[in-house]
């Protein structure tokens, strides 16, 4: 699994970018090096067994918004929805999510 600082910063700098929602997952090449801390042998089987999730926040509200799969495509999943009170910091939303990530991998 990547260094907690590591990851931390990857969501800072993406969250920073915006984050666009993108569609389907493109095939990057090379493939990043999260195919191989996922423990899968190729970016398709990585995209496959991956389950898209979501920071959002709206006015100085978060939630970490996790999805599932269905016949009609990914809808969001209020099992895997987390709503923070106000006042919560992208930092403490940051480290939720990264334990949410953590959990997920020794599943």
């Amino acid at each position: 699994m990547f260094p907690t600082e590591d990851l931390r910063r990857a969501f800072r700098e993406t969250i920073a970018r915006g984050n666009p929602p993108i569609g389907p997952y493109p095939r990057p090449n090379p493939p990043p090096v999260v195919v191989k801390y996922a423990g899968m042998k190729s970016w398709g089987a990585f995209a496959r067994g991956a389950l898209p999730w979501s920071i959002e926040e709206e006015n100085g509200i978060f939630q970490i918004i996790g999805r599932r799969r269905t016949l009609d495509g990914w809808v969001e999943d209020p099992e895997q929805t987390v709503k923070f009170p106000v006042g919560t910091t992208l930092d403490q939303v940051i480290d939720r999510m990264i334990a949410i990530l953590r959990e997920a991998a020794q599943q």
